[in-house]
C-alpha cells in the first residue's frame, strides 16, 4: 500500500457526530480569525492509546485491545488485513506535544 498525504486544502464532509464536530470546530476558528483577527490554532492527533483502559470505538481500540488482551494471557483477533496502517501517538506524548505547542507559540 502506498501511503499520500491528504492535502490541506480538500472538502469535508464527515459522516459522524464526531466528524462534523472536528470540522465546526476548525471552521469557527476559521471564522474568528478571518473576521477578529483571532489567533486561532487546532491540533488534529492520531488515535491516543492510553496506559489504562477506556471505550473508545475508534481506531485506537484495536491497539489498546490487543496490548490489554495479551497484559490478561487473552487471544486477541483483528479483521484488519495486514497492510492496513493505523497511525497512533500515546498520550503522554500527546500530552507533552499540546504543552510544547502553545509554549512556542507563545500562546499562553
Amino acid at each position: 500500500m502506498q501511503k499520500r498525504n491528504v492535502p490541506n486544502k480538500v472538502t469535508l464532509q464527515p459522516t459522524t457526530v464526531y466528524g462534523v464536530t472536528k470540522v465546526f470546530l476548525e471552521n469557527i476558528g476559521h471564522y474568528y480569525n478571518q473576521k477578529f483577527n483571532l489567533d486561532f490554532r487546532s491540533i488534529r492527533y492520531p488515535g491516543v492509546i492510553a496506559p489504562y483502559e477506556y471505550e473508545s470505538h475508534g481506531t485506537t481500540d484495536f491497539a489498546s485491545e490487543i496490548y490489554f488482551a495479551a497484559a490478561k494471557g487473552k487471544d486477541y483477533s483483528i479483521c484488519l488485513s495486514k497492510d492496513v496502517v493505523l497511525p497512533f501517538v500515546f498520550l503522554d506524548d500527546c500530552i507533552n506535544g499540546t504543552v510544547k505547542f502553545f509554549i512556542f507559540s507563545k500562546i499562553i
